[in-house]
C-alpha cells in the first residue's frame, strides 16, 4: 500500500506533460525549482502586465494550492528515501544502472536503482512536479475542459467494462505522405535546398513584402532576389549564432579560428541596415478599427493555403502547440508555456504530419486582442473555444480522406470529437486527464482509476460508449506508477505494431501489444515538437538568431523558420541522396539555403550589371550590348589526369567501330574505298547496329503476364512473343485464402452475393508471390494485363489513391489496403437483389428495347448500374466515403499500377452505364444515379491501350521491371475473345465455367442490341462488337445435379448421360438453383416436365435427370442464341468443363457442328496475356495495330477436334426445339405470375 507521499509523488509526476530531455536544449531563462510559476520570474518588477499574462497568473495562484501538498509530500519523501526510487521519466542519474529497462516511447519509463544522486534526484522531482503544475495550470486557462464544468455522475456515457469489443470499427486506411509540389526528376535528387524552400514558402507573402518594403526603402528600389539573398544573410547568422552584422568585417578583424564567412561582396552593409529599417510585412490597406495582429492573420491565411498545395499528410496528425519567441512582455497576446524549450511567446496552434513532421497548418492564439469587429472566430459561437479551434485547423483536411487527429489532453472535449467527424469526417484520439474535473460529458474518470489500481501493467481495459450516435471508446493501461486513459472516435481492439515488455517492480516481466488508437497516439503524440526542436533547438537557434525588436517581423520570423524546416523535411523522407554534398543536418541545410540564396543574389546582380541599354535604333526599339568578361590569363593549365577506366571505355568504343567497319566493308587506313557513297555506308551501319540490338535483345526475352481474376480464384499465364506458355500458376480463394471465409469464391446472402474486396489484393500477392518462390524471373515481363469477372464492382474509400500511390515494400499489399474500399463486400454478377433499381433505371430512359438500343443490354440485376443505385439508396454514408468506382478489371490494373486505373470500354459496356455507339458514360443513366457519379467511375478507354507502368511496389517487393507496362485489364468474357482468337461470323465461342456463355464476334453495323443478350466493342478489334448470352446457372448446376443422381463423381454422371438416347424420350427439365438471367427467371428452382408436358416432382431414373441438364442448357443457348444472330458453322469450347467429352458431344449434336477445343482450359488469362502483347505493340508503334498483324502466329494453330455432330441427333434437338421453346415460355409466365 502506498505511502501519501508516494501518492502525492505519482499524482504530480503522472499529471505533468513534458518536453523530451533529449530534445530540450538549454534554456534561454531561468528555471525555478520549487512552487509556482507567476510573472515576476521573466518580467521586469513593477512592469505593466498585459491582460492575458495577469489572467494567466491568478490561473496559476488558484492552482497552486492544489499543488502544494504534493510538492511538500515529495520533497518529504525524498529526504527519507533518498536511495529509494523515483516513479518518473528520466532523472538525472549519476550511475547508468537500471532496474527496468524503457519501453513505450516513455508509456513505461526507466526507474533508476539505488545508485542514483538523490541530491540530483530531490531537484529533478521537484522540478518534475513543478512542471506538473504548470501544465495543469496552463492548460486549464486555455481549453473548454476547464469551462463550466461538474463532477461527472460514475457511469457517465459510458457502458460496463469490456464493452469495447461492441461498436468497434475493423480499423482504417493506412497511407503514407505525399508531396505533389515535387516532380519525378527533383525526387531523384535534382533539387536544391534552395528550391525546396522555395515550394515551401508562399510566394504571396514574399510578393507582399517586397512591394510593402519597397514604398518605405530610400535608394535603389529592392528586387525579389535582393529581398531573399538579405533572407539568405539571416539564415547564414542564425547558423553561426551571431548578429548579422558581424558577419560584415575586414580580413583584420577576422580571427584566426573565425569560421563565418564575410558578406561584403553579397551586400554592403548600409544596403543591409537600409532594408532592415524599411521590411515591411504587407501593403494591404490596414482596418479601419485597432487590430494588432492583422498582418500576421494575413500571413498565417496564405501559409495555410499554400501548404494545403503542395503536401499531403499521412494517415495520422498531430495537433499541438507552438511558441514564436519572444524577450518582451510587451506584445500582443504574450503566453507563458512552461513546457516549451523556449517558453516566452506568442502562442501557435499547429498541426504536424505524424510520419514527416512536416507542419501543414497553424493558427495564432489571438485571445482578448482579436478586435470586436470580427465577432468570434469560425464555428465557435455554434461549438465553443476548442471545437472551433479544431475545426478551422483541420478544414484543410475536411471530407478529402479518414485521417485521425491525434492531441494532448488540454483537447480532450467529448463534443470537439465529436464535430471532427460529423463536420470534416475526421478521426480523433486524445488523452484524458483530470484537470479540475474530468472532461465534460460524463468521462467517470474517478471510476476508471478506481478500477485499474489492482490491474496488472500494460493490461487494457475498454468502454464503449455513444455521443449524439457516435461511437466512442475509452481505453484504460495501467502503466504501473500512472494509469494512462484515452477517448477515440475509432479503432480496432486487435493488438497491433511490435511486442513489447515491461518488467515490474517484482521481475516479473509483462508482454504486450498496443491497440490502433493508443498506437496511433503514441507515434504521432510528438510531431509538433520534433518540428519544434528542429525550430528552436540542436544549438542553432534560427528563430532567435533574427533578434528584431519589430513584433511583426517575429512572427514572419516563425513563419519563415517553419517553411525552412518543412524544406529539410521534404528533403529527408522525399528526395533520394544523388551525392555527398546532401545537407545532412537541420543546420547544414539552413547554412545551404542561406548561401544559394546569396548565390542568386549575386547571379542576378551581375546579369544586371552586364546589360547596358544603349541609344535607340533607327527602327525606333532599343538595342542591348551584353559586356562578357574575359577571365585573366593563369598560365597553361596542369595536364589533366584521365583515370584508367576511361581510357579503357575509349579503346573498347575504337574496337567496336574498327570491327563494324570491316563487317560492313569499309577501310580504316589508307587507299581506295576511302571516298565511298556516305549514304550506303550509313545504311549499312543502321543495319548492322539494328541486327547487334536484336541479338541482344534475344539474350534478354521478353514475357507478358495475364492474369484472371474468377469468381473462384487468380490465374496466371506467362506468354513470350512466340505465343508460348512460360508459365502458369493459379491460387483459390476458397482453399488458399480461407480467412475471408467465401464458399465459391463469394458470400451469399438470399439474392445478395458479393465478394470481400480486400480478397483482391491478397491474391494478387499470392500469386506473385508464388511466381517469385518457383524462381521465375519477374524482370523479364515486359507488359501485364488481365481478366475479371464481368459486373463485379469495387468502391474505394477516401486517401485510397494515396494508400496506392505509397505502399510500403517491406509490407504485404493486403495489410496496407484491407481498409481501402469503403463498401468492404463487393457486389458480383451472382447477386440478383436489384429487379427494383433496374426498373427505376429503365424507366429512366424510355424502357427496356431503349436501354438495350442505348447500352447493348437491357437493365440486368447483375449489371453494375444497377448495384451502384442501389449503394446510393442504401448506404449514403459508404457513398459519401467512396473516391473512385472500379470494376474489378479497373481495380486489379490499379493495385499493379499503384493508382486508379481506367474502365476499359468492353468490360465497361457491361455496366449499363455506356453508351455503345460513342463509347461514354450515357449522361441520362449518371444523372438518373448520381450527378457526381461521373467524377468516380473516370473515363472510359480502349481496351488495347497501355494505361501505366508498375507501381514501384512491385519492382522492389517482386522484382519486376520499373520499365514493365500496364495494359488496359477487360472482362472475363472479352478476354476469352483473345485466348480463342474469334476473328469473325460463324465462329462461336462456349464457355463452360461458373456461369455459362455463348459469344461470337459481329460487324457493329450488323448489331441490333434486343432485350435479349448483350453487345460489348470487342477487345482486340475495333470495328466490330462481341454478341453474347450469358447463364448464371452454368456449372453449379451440373455439379449439383452430378452429387444428386452420381454421388460426385463424374464418371458415373458421363455413363447416366450417355444412357439415354438424344432427346430423352421427351422428358425436359429447367434447371435454375439461383435466379436466372436467360430466360429471365427469379424464382430458383427446378422445374421438370413429362413427354406429355405434365409437371414433375422427380423424374423417373436418375439418368434421366442427368441428361436433361445438358440437354436443357444447350437447347436454351441454340434458340436464343439464333435470336441474336448467332449462327455457328464452328464451335470452340473452353473453361474448366470443355474438358468433359460427354458433355461437348451433347454440344455438338444439339448445335450440328463440330466442337474444337484450346490447348489451355483457362482462355481468359491466356487472353489476357495475348492482350498484354497487343497492348505492347500498340504502345510500340503509337497507334492501334491489329491482334494478328501484333501477335504474328495464329492463335488458333494448336485448338483440337473434341466432337463430331451426329446428324441424326442433331435431327432429333431439331424436332423437339419448339416443344423446348414452348415450356420455357410457360415457366417465365408462372415466374411472372408468382
Amino acid at each position: 500500500m502506498p505511502t501519501p507521499a508516494q501518492d502525492g509523488l505519482q499524482h504530480v509526476a503522472a499529471s505533468a506533460v513534458f518536453w523530451p530531455r533529449k530534445h530540450r536544449p538549454a534554456p534561454s531563462l531561468p528555471r525555478i525549482k520549487i512552487g509556482c510559476l507567476t510573472s515576476s520570474l521573466w518580467a521586469p518588477r513593477g512592469a505593466k502586465q498585459s491582460v492575458d499574462v495577469l489572467h494567466a497568473r491568478r490561473v496559476r495562484q488558484e492552482r497552486t494550492a492544489a499543488s502544494a501538498a504534493a510538492l511538500e509530500a515529495a520533497r518529504a519523501y525524498l529526504r527519507e528515501h533518498r536511495s529509494s526510487s523515483l516513479p518518473a521519466a528520466e532523472p538525472p542519474i549519476a550511475t547508468t544502472n537500471l532496474t527496468n529497462t524503457r519501453s513505450d516511447q516513455g508509456s513505461i519509463e526507466a526507474i533508476p536503482d539505488g545508485g542514483t544522486d538523490a541530491n540530483d534526484a530531490e531537484e529533478w522531482a521537484v522540478e518534475q512536479a513543478q512542471a506538473g503544475a504548470e501544465a495543469e495550470a496552463e492548460a486549464e486557462a486555455d481549453s473548454d475542459a476547464a469551462e463550466g464544468l461538474a463532477p461527472n455522475p460514475p457511469g457517465g456515457i459510458f457502458r460496463e467494462w469490456g464493452s469495447t469489443v461492441s461498436g468497434l470499427d475493423d480499423g482504417r486506411l493506412r497511407f503514407q505522405a505525399q508531396a505533389p509540389c515535387l516532380s519525378q526528376e527533383e525526387k531523384n535528387g535534382s533539387v536544391t535546398p534552395r528550391g525546396l524552400f522555395h515550394k515551401m514558402l508562399p510566394p504571396d507573402i514574399i510578393e507582399r513584402m517586397l512591394r510593402a518594403t519597397n514604398d518605405q526603402l530610400v535608394g535603389k528600389p529592392l528586387s525579389k532576389d535582393e529581398l531573399l539573398g538579405y533572407l539568405g544573410i539571416r539564415m547564414i547568422a542564425a547558423n553561426f549564432s551571431c548578429s548579422a552584422e558581424r558577419l560584415w568585417r575586414t580580413s583584420m578583424q577576422q580571427g584566426r579560428f573565425d569560421t563565418r564567412p564575410s558578406m561584403q561582396e553579397v551586400m554592403s552593409l548600409r544596403r543591409f541596415r537600409a532594408i532592415s529599417a524599411a521590411l515591411r510585412l504587407t501593403d494591404t490597406p490596414l482596418p479601419a478599427y485597432d487590430d494588432p495582429i492583422f498582418e500576421v492573420r494575413e500571413m498565417v491565411s496564405s501559409w495555410n493555403e499554400h501548404m494545403q498545395s503542395v503536401f499531403r499528410p499521412s494517415d495520422t496528425v498531430c495537433l499541438d502547440k507552438s511558441t514564436a519567441v519572444l524577450n518582451n512582455k510587451r506584445r500582443p497576446s504574450v503566453v507563458f508555456v512552461g513546457r516549451k524549450p523556449h517558453p516566452v511567446g506568442n502562442e501557435y496552434h499547429t498541426v504536424c504530419d505524424s510520419q514527416t513532421k512536416i507542419m501543414l497548418a497553424m493558427e495564432f492564439v489571438e485571445g482578448r486582442t482579436r478586435p470586436v469587429q470580427l465577432g468570434l472566430p469560425e464555428y465557435e459561437a455554434d461549438h465553443g473555444k476548442t471545437t472551433g479551434l479544431l475545426l478551422r485547423l483541420t478544414q484543410s483536411l475536411a471530407n478529402l480522406l479518414p485521417r485521425a487527429v491525434v492531441m494532448d489532453s488540454a483537447f480532450c472535449v467529448v463534443d470537439a470529437l465529436f464535430q471532427l467527424k460529423r463536420k470534416h469526417g475526421l478521426l480523433a484520439c486524445t488523452v484524458a486527464k483530470k484537470k479540475r474535473y474530468w472532461p465534460r460529458h460524463h468521462v467517470p474518470g474517478d471510476n476508471v482509476l478506481e478500477y485499474m489500481r489492482d490491474k496488472p501493467p500494460a493490461e487494457l481495459h475498454g468502454r464503449y460508449g455513444v455521443y449524439e450516435d457516435m461511437p466512442l471508446h475509452l481505453h484504460a493501461v495501467n502503466h504501473g506508477t500512472y494509469t494512462f486513459i484515452t477517448l477515440a472516435t475509432y479503432g480496432s481492439i486487435r493488438p497491433t505494431g511490435t511486442p513489447r515488455f515491461y518488467e515490474a517492480p517484482d521481475g516479473r516481466v509483462y508482454r504486450y501489444r498496443r491497440i490502433e488508437a493508443i498506437d496511433d497516439y503514441y507515434q504521432a503524440r510528438h510531431a509538433v515538437d520534433d518540428h519544434n526542436y528542429l525550430r528552436q533547438g540542436g544549438g542553432q537557434f534560427f528563430e532567435e538568431g533574427w533578434a528584431s525588436k519589430s513584433w511583426g517581423i517575429r512572427q514572419f520570423n516563425f513563419i519563415l523558420t517553419s517553411s525552412l524546416v518543412n524544406a529539410y523535411l521534404l528533403q529527408q523522407h522525399f528526395v533520394a541522396p544523388n551525392d555527398n554534398q546532401r545537407p545532412q543536418t537541420m543546420a547544414d541545410f539552413c547554412l545551404a539555403v542561406g548561401t544559394e540564396l546569396c548565390d542568386a543574389w549575386e547571379d542576378a546582380r551581375a546579369r544586371d550589371a552586364h546589360v547596358i541599354p544603349s541609344a535607340r535604333s533607327s527602327s525606333g526599339g532599343s538595342i542591348t550590348h551584353v559586356l562578357l568578361p574575359i577571365p585573366k590569363f593563369e598560365g597553361a593549365r596542369p595536364v589533366v589526369a584521365v583515370s584508367a577506366d576511361l581510357c579503357v571505355c575509349v579503346c573498347v568504343c575504337v574496337c567496336v567501330c574498327v570491327s563494324l567497319a570491316a563487317r560492313i566493308g569499309i577501310r580504316t587506313g589508307p587507299g581506295p574505298g576511302r571516298g565511298r557513297d556516305r549514304a550506303g555506308w550509313m545504311a549499312r551501319i543502321t543495319r548492322t547496329m539494328a541486327t547487334a540490338s536484336r541479338a541482344g535483345k534475344a539474350e534478354q526475352p521478353c514475357y507478358y503476364l495475364g492474369l484472371d481474376s474468377s469468381t473462384q480464384g487468380l490465374k496466371a499465364t506467362v506468354v513470350d512473343n512466340e505465343l508460348e506458355i512460360k508459365f502458369a500458376t493459379a491460387i483459390n480463394f476458397d482453399r488458399d485464402l480461407p480467412q475471408f471465409g467465401t464458399k465459391g469464391g463469394a458470400h451469399e446472402k438470399g439474392e445478395v452475393v458479393t465478394a470481400p474486396a480486400a480478397m483482391l489484393p491478397a491474391a494478387l500477392e499470392m500469386v506473385l508471390g508464388k511466381m517469385k518462390e518457383a524462381q521465375f524471373d519477374l524482370g523479364n515481363i515486359v507488359c501485364i494485363s488481365g481478366s475479371g469477372q464481368q459486373h463485379g464492382s469495387v468502391y474505394w474509400a477516401k486517401g485510397a489513391s494515396q494508400a496506392l500511390a505509397s505502399l510500403d515494400p517491406a509490407k504485404g499489399l493486403h495489410e496496407q489496403l484491407q481498409y481501402a474500399f469503403s463498401v468492404p463486400e463487393c457486389p458480383i454478377w451472382m447477386d440478383s437483389s436489384t429487379t427494383e433499381q433496374c426498373e427505376q433505371l429503365e424507366k429512366a430512359v424510355g424502357g427496356p428495347e431503349a436501354m438495350a438500343r442505348l447500352t447493348g443490354s437491357r437493365a440486368f440485376e447483375r449489371f453494375t448500374a444497377n448495384q451502384i443505385l442501389k449503394k446510393y439508396q442504401q448506404t449514403p454514408e459508404a457513398m459519401g466515403n467512396t473516391e473512385r468506382i472500379s470494376l474489378i478489371s479497373s481495380a486489379m490494373c490499379s493495385l499493379l499500377m499503384g493508382a486508379y486505373a481506367p474502365i476499359d470500354t468492353s468490360d465497361g459496356a457491361g455496366m449499363n452505364l455506356m453508351a455503345l455507339e460513342s463509347e461514354k458514360w450515357a449522361p441520362e443513366i449518371i444523372d438518373a444515379i448520381d450527378p457526381n457519379l461521373g467524377s468516380l467511375l473516370g473515363s472510359p478507354k480502349p481496351a488495347h491501350e497501355v494505361v501505366g507502368t508498375i507501381s514501384p511496389y512491385f519492382v522492389e517487393r517482386f522484382g519486376l521491371a520499373s520499365t514493365c507496362q500496364i495494359g488496359a485489364w477487360s472482362g472475363d468474357n472479352p478476354n476469352s475473345v483473345a485466348g480463342l482468337g474469334l476473328s469473325g461470323a460463324g465462329e462461336v465461342a462456349i464457355s463452360l465455367g461458373t456461369s455459362d456463355t455463348i459469344f461470337s464476334i459481329i460487324d457493329k453495323a450488323q448489331a441490333n442490341p434486343g432485350v435479349e443478350g448483350h453487345f460489348f466493342p470487342n477487345p482486340i478489334d475495333i470495328k466490330s462488337h462481341m454478341a453474347m448470352l450469358c447463364y448464371k446457372n452454368g456449372s453449379l448446376s451440373r455439379e449439383a445435379v452430378r452429387d444428386r443422381v452420381a454421388q460426385n463423381d463424374w464418371s458415373t454422371y458421363q455413363e447416366l448421360v450417355e444412357s439415354r438416347p438424344a432427346g430423352n424420350e421427351g422428358f425436359m427439365g429447367f434447371f435454375f438453383d439461383r435466379p436466372e438471367i436467360i430466360p429471365h427467371v427469379l424464382q430458383p428452382g427446378v422445374r421438370r416436365f413429362a413427354p406429355d408436358g405434365s409437371r414433375l416432382d422427380a423424374f423417373p431414373e436418375p439418368s434421366i435427370e442427368a441428361r436433361a441438364v445438358l440437354e436443357s442448357q444447350f437447347m436454351s443457348m441454340r434458340s436464343h442464341g439464333t435470336k441474336l444472330g448467332l449462327d455457328p458453322h464452328d464451335i470452340i469450347v473452353t473453361g474448366g468443363a470443355s474438358a468433359n467429352k460427354t458433355i461437348v458431344q451433347v454440344i455438338a449434336d444439339v448445335f450440328g457442328c463440330p466442337v474444337r477445343a484450346a490447348a489451355q482450359t483457362d482462355s481468359a488469362s491466356l487472353g489476357a496475356a495475348y492482350r498484354a502483347l497487343h497492348a505492347y505493340k500498340c504502345q510500340e508503334a503509337g497507334a492501334y495495330v491489329s491482334f494478328r498483324d501484333a501477335l504474328g502466329h495464329d492463335t488458333q494453330a494448336h485448338f483440337k477436334l473434341v466432337a463430331e455432330p451426329n446428324m441424326e441427333n442433331h435431327k432429333v434437338y431439331t424436332d423437339l426445339l419448339p416443344r423446348y421453346e414452348e415450356l420455357e415460355a410457360r415457366v417465365v409466365g408462372e415466374n411472372r405470375r408468382s
